[in-house]
């Protein structure tokens, strides 16, 4: 058997939810209770990211992807993926990782025959201060290097509008015809004053 290493903060859960007819369908905050936790409040979603990864995915989401794999808590749990925790306080991830060691890391959701259950695999992760630093030294500098290629693309268009420009200019100076396409000068039918014109005439 191939053992996989895990950083000191991660914790694998299992998870197993019972698909019989008597029983509720089970999401992602049904494991709540089981880590010390209550209802998904807005003062839980500030300290935990729940997140969706392929089963085969051991690994905490980089946190520039975490928006991308961002769950509800209301999403059913499945044994097609697997589900991450992203705690953002350490003394959360602490008491979570506590209440989840006295389920031995293994919560059984509803009853049933045990054949006719589901298994998810749970990753509580608890979120370094130090990620988060180097992630916002990487968004500064492609922030700035973003700046630089927009002040480059500028100056080229500017020097293609201009060289643009000229080249249209003397296209127009050869062949007159084509001036008035371009915008060099005003369409015959535009040239003056159409009813100064008429009144000239009948005057004459």
């Amino acid at each position: 058997m191939t053992g996989v290493l895990l950083p000191a903060d991660q914790v694998t859960m299992q998870v197993y939810t019972s698909r019989e007819p008597e029983d509720p369908e089970f999401t992602v905050d049904s494991i709540l209770p089981f880590l010390g936790l209550g209802a998904t409040e807005c003062d839980l979603n500030h300290y935990v990211l729940p997140m969706q990864t392929s089963v085969q995915t051991y690994v905490c989401p980089a946190l520039e992807a975490a928006e991308s794999k961002w769950i509800p808590w209301d999403t059913t749990l499945e044994d097609s993926f697997r589900l991450h925790m992203l705690v953002c306080d350490r003394e959360v991830f602490v008491s979570m990782r506590h209440f989840a060691s006295l389920h031995n890391y293994v919560i059984n959701l509803g009853g049933g025959n045990p054949a006719n259950r589901i298994l998810t695999y749970v990753e509580l992760h608890c979120l370094p201060p130090t990620e988060t630093v180097e992630v916002l030294g990487r968004m500064h500098k492609t922030l700035r290097k973003l700046r630089d290629d927009v002040a480059i693309l500028k100056t080229e268009v500017r020097l293609l509008r201009r060289t643009f420009g000229q080249a249209l200019e003397n296209l127009a100076a050869n062949y007159e015809e084509l001036a008035p396409l371009v915008g060099l000068v005003a369409p015959p039918h535009i040239q003056g004053d159409p009813h100064g014109a008429d009144d000239a005439e009948q005057a004459d």
